[in-house]
């Protein structure tokens, strides 16, 4: 798996952690701040360390397709538990 490049600054992951944000906001402050730097690929990758609910990962699935959600790792639990086990293959 292909490690994160980080696209905050220290000051702003020090100034999140401080708030006491949780995980999920600290990923996609960084998701941000790639797409931002114009890394679309990295920012992805970010966006799928957070839970996507189910009706997002469906239509992400319509929009990129299902290898995109394969290829980038996002997590499936919710879609599988809404959709069916074979949600991402039909």
């Amino acid at each position: 798996m292909m490690e994160l490049k980080s696209y905050l600054t220290e000051n702003t992951r020090a100034e999140l952690i401080a708030e006491r944000v949780d995980d999920e906001l600290i990923y996609m402050e960084e998701a941000l701040a790639a797409e931002n730097a114009g890394d679309l690929d990295m920012a992805w990758r970010w966006l799928a360390k957070t839970e996507m609910p189910d009706y997002t990962l469906k239509l992400m699935k319509e929009w990129h397709g299902a290898e995109f959600i394969r290829k980038y790792g996002f997590d499936t639990t919710q879609a599988v538990k809404s959709y069916g086990e074979n949600w991402l293959n039909e």
